[in-house]
C-alpha cells in the first residue's frame, strides 16, 4: 500500500477487542467512555457516543458490582507489557470492558466466560516502526496478524500463570475488526480500519447445501457420536486456523495411527481372521503393544502385501510426523513451526490416500 503522506510514520497502534476478558490491571484508558459516564451521571442528554456504552437506557435493568452501566478504570494505569516475537517486540495495553447490552450488567469476570457474554478486554498493540522495514509500514494486514500473534503469545503464558485454562488463542477471523493508528513524525495521525476472515462471506440468503442438511438431520437423529476420523480431521483443521502448531502435529500423528490400525484390522477380518488372532498381531511376543513403526512397516505388509516402507509417503510420515511427534511427546522439543505443522498434516493425508487403495 502506498503512503498517504510525505511525513514518515514512527509508531503504529492496533486496537481490537478480545471475545473474553483478561483479568489484568488496566493499562489504557478510554476518554470517550469517560465523557459518556460523566454525561450519564449528570443526566446531560443526548449522551456522547461510545461503542462500549449502552445504546439506550433499558427499563428495569440491574447492575451487579458497580453503580454505572459501564466500567471506568482508575486514573492510575499499569505499565504496558513487552511481548517478544521473532525479530520484533510488541507493546500490549489492555482495558477491561463490561457487556453493556445485557439486561443485567455484571461488573466483573465470570470464570469460564469464553465468549464475552459478561465482560471482555480491549487490547492495544504498539509497534515501533524502526523495527519494521519501511516497505511494510502501511501493510494493514501484516500489523493485524502481528498483533494477533503477540496476544496469542501473551495468552499462552497468561492462561497458565493466571490459572485461566479456558482462555485460548484467537485469530484474525475471531477479532474481525481492527482499528489502526499511525503516529507521524510531524505530529499528525493517520487512521485505518481492517477486517479479516478465514474465507469469503456467506450471505444469510443461503445456508448449507440440501445434501448437507439431509445428512445432518439423519446423523443427529441417532445417538451415535460423529465418525472419529472426521472429528479428528476437523480438530486438526481447527488447530491450523488457531495456529496451534504443536497440536496439529500431535493430532496428525494420532489420526494416522488410528486410521492405519483400523484399516489393517479390516483387511485381516476380510481374510477370515478372528478378533483374538488379530489382537495378537498388534502385540509383541512379550505381550506389549507393537510400535507404530512395526505396524506401518511389517503389519501393513502382512495384511495387504504392499510395502509401505518403500515409498516416499512412508519417508515423509516417518520424518515429518512420527519423529517430530515423538520429540514433542518426550520433551526433546516443544515449539513447532507453521511449516512443520502443515507438512505433517499433508504427510498423513498423502499416506492415507495411498494406503486406502491397497
Amino acid at each position: 500500500m502506498e503512503e498517504v503522506t510525505k511525513s514518515k510514520p514512527k509508531l503504529k497502534y492496533v486496537d481490537f477487542d478480545l471475545p473474553f476478558v483478561l483479568f489484568l490491571h488496566d493499562s489504557i484508558g478510554d476518554k470517550n467512555l469517560e465523557k459518556w459516564a460523566d454525561a450519564y451521571l449528570k443526566g446531560e442528554k443526548p449522551f456522547p457516543y461510545s461503542r462500549y456504552a449502552p445504546a439506550s437506557e433499558k427499563p428495569g435493568g440491574m447492575i451487579i458490582g458497580g453503580g454505572l452501566p459501564v466500567y471506568i478504570p482508575s486514573k492510575k494505569l499499569a505499565p504496558y507489557y513487552l511481548v517478544s516475537l521473532p525479530q520484533i517486540t510488541v507493546g500490549l495495553r489492555t482495558i477491561k470492558r463490561v457487556n453493556p447490552h445485557r439486561s443485567t450488567i455484571l461488573m466483573g469476570e465470570v470464570p469460564g466466560d469464553r465468549t464475552g457474554r459478561a465482560s471482555f478486554t480491549s487490547v492495544r498493540a504498539l509497534f515501533n516502526l524502526k523495527e519494521i522495514k519501511e516497505e511494510f509500514h502501511w501493510d494493514m494486514e501484516l500489523f493485524c496478524k502481528l498483533a494477533v500473534r503477540a496476544i496469542n503469545h501473551f495468552i499462552d503464558h497468561y492462561r497458565i500463570v493466571a490459572d485461566r485454562p479456558y482462555i485460548n488463542h484467537v485469530t484474525v477471523s475471531t477479532i474481525q475488526e481492527f482499528h489502526l493508528t499511525t503516529d507521524l513524525e510531524d505530529g499528525q495521525k493517520q487512521y485505518q480500519e481492517f477486517g479479516g476472515s478465514s474465507g469469503p462471506l456467506h450471505g444469510f440468503g443461503g445456508a448449507i447445501s440440501e445434501d448437507q442438511d439431509i445428512k445432518l438431520r439423519e446423523l443427529v437423529s441417532k445417538i451415535d457420536p460423529p465418525n472419529i476420523y472426521e472429528s479428528m480431521k476437523s480438530n486438526i483443521e481447527n488447530f491450523l486456523d488457531l495456529e496451534d502448531w504443536r497440536l496439529v502435529v500431535i493430532e496428525s500423528a494420532v489420526l494416522f495411527e488410528a486410521w492405519l490400525s483400523k484399516y489393517i484390522r479390516g483387511r485381516f477380518i476380510k481374510i477370515g481372521l478372528t478378533t483374538t488372532i488379530i489382537d495378537s498381531k498388534f502385540k509383541k511376543t512379550n505381550g506389549l503393544p507393537k510400535s507404530i513403526t512395526e505396524i506401518a512397516k511389517n503389519l501393513f505388509l502382512e495384511a495387504t502385501g504392499f510395502n509401505f516402507s518403500g515409498t516416499t509417503e512412508y519417508l515423509q510420515w516417518e520424518t515429518q510426523v512420527r519423529d517430530l511427534r515423538n520429540d514433542l511427546i518426550h520433551g526433546k522439543r516443544f515449539d513447532v513451526t507453521s511449516q512443520e505443522a502443515k507438512d505433517a498434516y499433508v504427510a498423513i493425508n498423502s499416506a492415507i490416500k495411498l494406503l486406502a487403495t491397497k
